[in-house]
Protein backbone atom coordinates (compact mmCIF):
# COMPACT_ATOMS: atom_id res chain seq x y z
CA UNK A 1 0.00 0.00 0.00
CA UNK A 2 1.28 3.63 0.32
CA UNK A 3 1.06 6.33 2.71
CA UNK A 4 0.95 9.68 2.14
CA UNK A 5 3.28 11.90 4.25
CA UNK A 6 2.31 14.17 6.14
CA UNK A 7 -1.28 12.26 5.22
CA UNK A 8 -3.26 10.87 2.76
CA UNK A 9 -4.55 13.98 1.14
CA UNK A 10 -1.03 14.23 -0.28
CA UNK A 11 -1.81 11.21 -2.45
CA UNK A 12 -4.77 12.97 -4.41
CA UNK A 13 -3.14 16.10 -4.33
CA UNK A 14 -0.27 14.56 -6.37
CA UNK A 15 -2.78 12.41 -8.57
CA UNK A 16 -4.66 15.78 -9.03
CA UNK A 17 -1.56 17.93 -10.31
CA UNK A 18 -2.02 20.08 -13.50
CA UNK A 19 -6.19 18.77 -13.26
CA UNK A 20 -8.86 21.62 -12.85
CA UNK A 21 -9.81 20.23 -9.32
CA UNK A 22 -12.85 22.26 -7.83
CA UNK A 23 -13.39 22.40 -4.02
CA UNK A 24 -15.92 24.01 -1.69
CA UNK A 25 -18.55 22.37 -3.72
CA UNK A 26 -20.54 19.85 -1.33
CA UNK A 27 -21.50 16.56 -3.59
CA UNK A 28 -24.14 14.70 -2.37
CA UNK A 29 -24.29 11.56 -4.74
CA UNK A 30 -22.01 9.93 -6.88
CA UNK A 31 -22.90 7.37 -9.81
CA UNK A 32 -21.38 4.98 -12.00
CA UNK A 33 -22.90 4.95 -15.61
CA UNK A 34 -21.05 3.23 -18.74
CA UNK A 35 -17.82 4.81 -17.76
CA UNK A 36 -18.64 7.91 -16.37
CA UNK A 37 -19.04 8.92 -12.89
CA UNK A 38 -21.90 11.57 -12.37
CA UNK A 39 -21.64 13.38 -9.23
CA UNK A 40 -25.35 15.46 -8.14
CA UNK A 41 -25.70 17.97 -4.93
CA UNK A 42 -28.39 17.40 -2.58
CA UNK A 43 -30.61 18.96 -5.06
CA UNK A 44 -30.16 16.06 -7.40
CA UNK A 45 -28.48 18.86 -9.85
CA UNK A 46 -25.89 17.64 -11.54
CA UNK A 47 -22.44 18.69 -11.02
CA UNK A 48 -20.97 17.24 -13.59
CA UNK A 49 -19.05 14.03 -15.65
CA UNK A 50 -15.90 12.69 -15.03
CA UNK A 51 -13.82 9.55 -16.03
CA UNK A 52 -11.79 8.86 -12.56
CA UNK A 53 -12.93 10.05 -9.17
CA UNK A 54 -10.40 10.85 -6.29
CA UNK A 55 -12.19 11.13 -2.69
CA UNK A 56 -9.62 12.32 -0.57
CA UNK A 57 -11.60 12.49 2.82
CA UNK A 58 -13.06 9.66 4.81
CA UNK A 59 -16.21 11.96 5.87
CA UNK A 60 -18.23 11.66 2.94
CA UNK A 61 -18.34 7.90 4.14
CA UNK A 62 -18.48 8.29 7.57
CA UNK A 63 -21.93 7.67 9.48
CA UNK A 64 -21.42 10.85 11.18
CA UNK A 65 -22.30 12.12 7.55
CA UNK A 66 -26.14 11.78 8.35
CA UNK A 67 -26.54 13.34 11.54
CA UNK A 68 -24.67 16.26 9.93
CA UNK A 69 -25.84 16.69 6.61
CA UNK A 70 -28.83 15.03 6.75
CA UNK A 71 -28.66 12.67 3.65
CA UNK A 72 -26.37 9.60 3.73
CA UNK A 73 -22.94 9.77 3.20
CA UNK A 74 -22.44 9.54 -0.50
CA UNK A 75 -19.41 7.24 -0.36
CA UNK A 76 -20.68 4.89 1.60
CA UNK A 77 -24.22 4.62 -0.72
CA UNK A 78 -21.90 4.80 -4.08
CA UNK A 79 -20.22 1.08 -2.56
CA UNK A 80 -23.22 -0.32 -1.67
CA UNK A 81 -24.87 0.50 -5.58
CA UNK A 82 -21.79 -0.53 -6.93
CA UNK A 83 -21.16 -4.68 -7.70
CA UNK A 84 -18.35 -4.06 -9.91
CA UNK A 85 -16.13 -1.60 -11.84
Amino acid sequence: GYVGSPDMSVVCEHLLDGIDAQYQIQVAEMNREGKEWVLLDKSQKELGRFDWLCVRSHTVGHSRWQQVFGFPPPLKTTSEKITSL
